[in-house]
């Protein structure tokens, strides 16, 4: 059964009690770039229809996101007229999109009319050197090349290493000033293998910070080892100024930072208000996740179902007592609400509120023994008891117990 949701109130929410004195602050202006519709079609077997990406750009319009990814034009013709459609489609967000440093790659981009041509290049030994057979010099040309090819046409251009994270420092540093000396307006940091911890991804965007001052740093984190948010939050603590994020956190492997989790983080957390409107973000995650096949974990952060789902009678006792005992926010935020279901773990004071919610009465003794035929028929089914089963035994104990 569901709980009806208090007022909600985002002044005080008591997982900041003893945290905000010890966290970071995080001040800048920030802005989320969503890249679901080129990330979320790198998985095997996943392609998104022109018509399913401009319902996800819709729906992420209403959302509130700041920046669309609307794919890689240089694919094919259908991925160049399905960005056109995107960028003219009256929505509020910018758009960009990714593009190689072939001079091709960067007309079919700027022909497309996107707010921003993202250019990238390998940087570390095994993309560099291995994959793309290319010595550092040729590179350094080949950035300045595309780099000045973008501002010609007049397009806003960030430039980022790809695999940036094991890239050598002094071949990073070279490539950043190369395309910064040729006009590029964003630096975007690919961990492209989600290989960052957070003190490295903080010490880095200090030290990118310290270097490049004045240019827009832009993290695009993998999921890899887990780190992705705790990784995307610690280089936003020090300074970074966009975030590249996915649906669901959908992207090639283990995925990418995921927006729900960063949005809401961002929220309680941080107290930061983006202009998200959050209690969308279940209605995304389950477009994207149809439009994808896949399915959605349960015990997801944010759009799982067993989020703010509660058996446990301990749990079930403290929810009823204060929702503070158990919710780190709100779930009316992300437009969820709490549940009480019933199987073996289930103790007295659920079977108490789902009998007062139907005006029947409970004894102690009816109360003890329907909590044991619900812990019996839980180890015996299928492990969840229906409320109706639950109410029918009620109503049956106490007849028996009127006529007895």
């Amino acid at each position: 059964m569901r709980l009806d949701n208090p007022p909600l109130d985002l002044e005080h929410i008591s997982a900041n009690v003893l945290t905000a004195a010890f966290e970071a602050r995080i001040e800048q202006p920030i802005e989320v770039l969503d890249t679901t519709l080129r990330e979320g079609e790198q998985p095997p077997g996943v392609v998104f229809s022109p018509d399913q990406k401009l319902e996800i750009a819709a729906a992420l319009d209403a959302f509130g996101i700041h920046w669309l990814s609307v794919g890689f034009p240089a694919v094919s013709e259908e991925e160049r007229e399905t960005a056109r459609r995107l960028v003219e489609g009256g929505f509020s967000f910018k758009t960009a999109a990714l593009c190689r440093l072939l001079p091709s790659d960067v007309d079919a981009t700027v022909d497309v009319g996107v707010d921003l041509v993202s250019l990238f290049l390998g940087g570390s030994d095994s993309h560099l050197h291995d994959k793309l057979r290319m010595d550092e010099s040729t590179a350094l040309d080949k950035i300045e090349a595309a780099v000045s090819r973008s501002r010609e046409h007049g397009a806003l251009t960030a430039f980022g290493v790809e695999d940036f994270s094991r890239t050598p420092l002094p071949r990073l540093l070279r490539f950043l000033q190369a395309a910064v000396d040729a006009g590029a307006d964003q630096l975007t940091l690919p961990d492209t293998l989600g290989v960052l911890t957070p003190p490295s991804s903080r010490r880095i965007v200090r030290l990118l910070k310290a270097l490049f001052p004045t240019t827009p740093l832009v993290l695009h984190f993998h999921n890899d080892l887990g780190l992705a948010l705790a990784n995307t939050l610690a280089g936003l603590e020090a300074g970074a100024d966009v975030v590249h994020v996915t649906i669901n956190g959908v992207g090639e492997r283990s995925g990418n930072t995921c927006l729900e989790e960063l949005a809401v983080a961002l929220a309680v957390k941080y107290g930061r208000d983006l202009g998200f409107h959050l209690d969308h973000l279940a209605g995304l995650s389950d477009m994207v996740h149809k439009a994808s096949g896949t399915q959605p974990p349960a015990h997801k952060p944010i759009t799982g179902r067993w989020c703010f789902t509660h058996e446990a009678g301990i749990h079930v006792a403290g929810i009823l007592s204060n929702r503070e005992c158990y919710q780190p926010y709100p779930p009316a935020l992300v437009g969820r609400q709490h549940e009480i279901v019933f199987g073996k773990h289930s103790g007295g004071k659920g079977v108490e509120y789902l009998a007062a919610a139907h005006d029947l009465p409970l004894s102690d003794a009816l109360r003890n023994e329907i909590v044991a035929r619900i812990k019996h028929a839980a180890e015996t089914g299928d492990g969840t008891v229906a409320e109706e089963d639950i109410l029918a035994w009620i109503r049956e104990e106490a007849s028996e117990l009127a006529a007895g």
